[in-house]
């Protein structure tokens, strides 16, 4: 599983850590990639409780090509946050064409739609859940990543720029009345 993100304490990396140590503990063969910068030793701190140094990598910043392919190889992207403001990293996780664990809260239930296993961020069970039911069901992976691809169209540029454009004439017809 991977998380892309500088760590941040909304980013919740602990429950994250945590959730790999219940599923290593039930046998199964999963381990965590994290990319981006961890300033506060937040991530270190959480393998080192957990026992996971074995399991975990830390890639720290990377190009463009090692980002695309650690997404494409990975199990998911894990996006547990306690909040977010817009949820881009929900859209970052289906552009890259990775199937999306994320967070109940915030804008990312709304960003990611039918296109993610939605957890409770507060919850590793629910985490690890999440996770062990993408291994479980070999068919799940793929229609996460199908509904991805199809959901980030609904944020490009262009549609963007369209309803913003729809929305500020809206706004001058009723000015005008």
């Amino acid at each position: 599983m991977l998380m892309i993100a500088n760590l941040t304490p909304n980013k919740n990396v602990t429950r994250v850590v945590e959730a790999l140590a219940l599923l290593r503990h039930e046998g199964r063969n999963v381990d965590f990639v994290h990319i981006g910068v961890d300033l506060r030793d937040e991530l270190a701190q959480a393998i080192a409780t957990f026992g996971m140094q074995n399991h975990v990598r830390m890639l720290g910043k990377v190009d463009d090509a090692t980002l695309v392919d650690t997404a494409v190889n990975s199990l998911c992207v894990v996006v547990p946050s306690l909040y977010e403001g817009f949820g881009m990293p929900a859209i970052e996780a289906h552009a890259l064409g990775a199937p999306l664990v994320c967070s109940n809260r915030s804008a990312l239930p709304e960003v990611a739609g039918d296109a993610a296993l939605l957890v409770d961020p507060e919850s590793p069970k629910s985490i690890a859940a999440a996770i062990a039911k993408l291994m479980d069901d070999p068919e799940l992976p793929m229609t996460l990543q199908r509904k991805g691809l199809e959901n980030v169209r609904n944020f490009s540029w262009d549609r963007t720029a369209s309803l913003t454009l729809a929305a500020f004439t809206r706004q001058l017809n009723r000015k005008r009345k």
